[in-house]
């Protein structure tokens, strides 16, 4: 539940933004009539924070190792889309981002997810939107062991993240954009090794679950 409501808090600061950008908007004698059309291909580029809870388990033979962590992520968003609609666009989204925890010396993962929107006052210099995002995660993962030894895992899994978003254009072909999801990214382990040597996953079973909110923001290109 603090996590549901953490979303609801970057989700409102979003809408805030968005809305407090009218007025430059409107300011730009240039500013376009339309923020949204069918035919646009808009590139989105920026970066932004997650706020996640991570939960995994690792069990080798009879050995069980829990770890609850909450990792805040850099994150770096590619989203390029195109109006199909007035009020809906398609796209795809590439996100990456990195972190620590206790267990991990890094982490790192790349998302790659198709994505679909649909616009409020798309008729106007600034929009809203809310958006679906499912895809696929690939994370990596560095470990300590005992004597110096480290372990490096790769995991993949399913993502879905859920947003609501607007923009701002500034000139006819370029505008700001801010955005708030709620992510899930739930992996299960491809590949270990550990002092450079390949382990055998027969008897491992190793789970990470990361879920939580992301906050987003950047530059939006119109073509």
């Amino acid at each position: 539940m603090s996590f549901f409501n953490t979303y609801l808090k970057y989700a409102s600061t979003t809408i805030i933004i968005a809305l407090s950008l009218t007025g430059m908007a409107q300011s730009v004698q240039e500013t376009p009539s339309t923020s949204h059309e069918p035919g646009n291909l808009i590139i989105h580029a920026g970066g932004g924070i997650g706020f996640y809870s991570l939960e995994s388990s690792y069990r080798d033979g009879y050995w069980i190792v829990p770890e609850n962590a909450t990792p805040t992520a850099r994150l770096l968003r590619i989203n390029p889309e195109y109006g199909v609609h007035d009020k809906a666009s398609v796209g795809v989204l590439y996100q990456q981002g990195n972190f620590t925890t206790r267990r991990f010396l890094e982490a790192n993962f790349n998302t790659f997810a198709l994505r679909g929107a649909y616009y409020f006052k798309p008729k106007e210099a600034y929009n809203i939107y809310i958006g679906v995002s499912p895809g696929y995660s690939i994370l990596k993962t560095t470990e300590p062991l005992a004597n110096e030894m480290l372990r490096k895992s790769k995991f993949g899994g399913l993502y879905l993240g859920l947003g609501l978003g607007g923009h701002v254009y500034i000139t006819p072909k370029i505008g700001l954009f801010v955005n708030a999801s709620y992510a899930t990214h739930a992996y299960s382990l491809l590949e270990m090794t550990e002092n450079g040597l390949q382990r055998v996953l027969d008897d491992i079973e190793y789970h990470i679950d990361l879920v939580g909110p992301e906050l987003t923001g950047g530059i939006a290109i119109k073509l």
